[in-house]
This record gives C-alpha cells, sequence and structure tokens, in this order.
C-alpha cells in the first residue's frame, strides 16, 4: 500500500499525530454511508490517494474530481482530523497485507485511529438485544478512551459482518472503534447515529445532518402508510 500521489502541497510529517476517522466495509455499509454524510456536512479537502493492487479497481466523477478505491481527506474546520473514504474493496487474499501496510503508516505518523464498524443484528448475545446498539472498544492509552467509555463495550467475538474490525483493531496501536449493531435496509437512521458518536467523541461541533443528493432514491421511494390499512 502507498500513496501514490498527494493533492495539496503538504509532508507526510505534517499528519502526525492527528486523528483518522477509517471506515471498515461491513454490513449495510454503514460505516460509508456515515463518512459520506460527515464529508457532505464539514467541507474538506482531498489529502491523497492510497493504492494497492488488491483493491477491486473504480473510478469515477465526482463535482472534486476523479474519484478512486481509498482516499485520504482533511476537515478544513478541524485540521487535525483526517477521514479515510473507501469506496471499493479490498479482494481476500490481499487483507492481511493491506492490514499490515496500514497499520506501519499509521503508526508511523502516531495517528489516533479511530474506526467505524457495522455488525450484524442477529450475531448479538443476550445482553446485547436489551441494550444499546452502539458499542465500543478503546486499546490502553488511546486518546479518546475516555470519551469512548460513555458507550458499552464490544464482544469481538459477537461482531459477525464488522470486515476488517478484529484486524484493524489488534493491529493499531492507539486504536478506538465504534460499532453499531444492524440489519440490512435503509440506513441512513444508521449512518446519522454513528456521524454523531463520532463527532461526540472526536469533538467536532453538532450540525443539522443533510444527506448528500446522490443518496436520493438510494433506498428506494417512500411508501404510503395507507398500504397497511
Amino acid at each position: 500500500m502507498s500513496f501514490v500521489k498527494y493533492e495539496i502541497n503538504i509532508n507526510e510529517s505534517e499528519l502526525q499525530g492527528k486523528t483518522l476517522a477509517l471506515p471498515c466495509i461491513s454490513i449495510a455499509n454503514v460505516p460509508q454511508l456515515a463518512v459520506e454524510l460527515l464529508l457532505n456536512n464539514h467541507a474538506s479537502e482531498l489529502v491523497g490517494r492510497f493504492n494497492n493492487e488488491g483493491f477491486i479497481q473504480v473510478a469515477g466523477g465526482s463535482e472534486s474530481g476523479v474519484v478512486t478505491p481509498m482516499e485520504l481527506r482533511r476537515l478544513r474546520d478541524y485540521k487535525d482530523v483526517l477521514v479515510v473514504d473507501q469506496r471499493s474493496p479490498l479482494l481476500k487474499s490481499h487483507k492481511n497485507e493491506f492490514v499490515e501496510q496500514l497499520s506501519e503508516w499509521a503508526t508511523k505518523l502516531k495517528l489516533n485511529t479511530v474506526l467505524l464498524s457495522s455488525a450484524d443484528s442477529a450475531s448479538r448475545g443476550d445482553d446485547e438485544i436489551m441494550s444499546s446498539q452502539l458499542r465500543q472498544l478503546s486499546s490502553e492509552h488511546a486518546l479518546y478512551s475516555d470519551k469512548v467509555s460513555a458507550f458499552q463495550p464490544l464482544e469481538l467475538s459477537n461482531a459477525t459482518g464488522a470486515g476488517l474490525l478484529k484486524s484493524y483493531y489488534t493491529s493499531l496501536a492507539h486504536a478506538t472503534a465504534l460499532c453499531l449493531f444492524t440489519t440490512e435496509g435503509d440506513n441512513r437512521g444508521d449512518a446519522r447515529l454513528l456521524v454523531m458518536a463520532l463527532s461526540n467523541v472526536i469533538g467536532l461541533k453538532a450540525v443539522e445532518l443533510r444527506d448528500p443528493k446522490h443518496w436520493e432514491g438510494l433506498f428506494g421511494r417512500l411508501y404510503d402508510a395507507k398500504l397497511f390499512g
């Protein structure tokens, strides 16, 4: 894994000690929706692009130019906050190598990583069914350990469908994680909950969250409640 191009005039050392929001591709794509929602409501700039031959390669267009499988953005009003925007999954055969390389990069820069993930509601234990669906993990000496302690802890063994959460968490130093139990469907509400939790943890000002324009029709049309009598 490498940065193939920096989009702004920056030395990599300038990223040292920053906060990194890192989504896991997981059930219902809630972390990806959360990142899109976050970036739609906080102005950001493209810092650079990651490259790895293990990505399922995609490219597309947006108002800001060409988009690629995995990019690093920085919030303009919160220069200490970096956000990974990942649009494409990794091939299974490359996952271990990718996690190792990403961990080396984040450790070298002493990044304070906050992982975003979702897990299958059907994998919950009894105590998890009767309590909050938003859970947390925090490694020793993590910057945000006190903040995430407001949420109940996650049992990693119950986090089915959470993607690379376990691999990231066990490899990254000073990492915390927010994981939401969910099911497939209209997950815009889940994305909002995850963004609000992340904002509270890392200190972003609360704003009225507006859906990205390309979400229109993403989950189909609203139904008429009269259909059900």
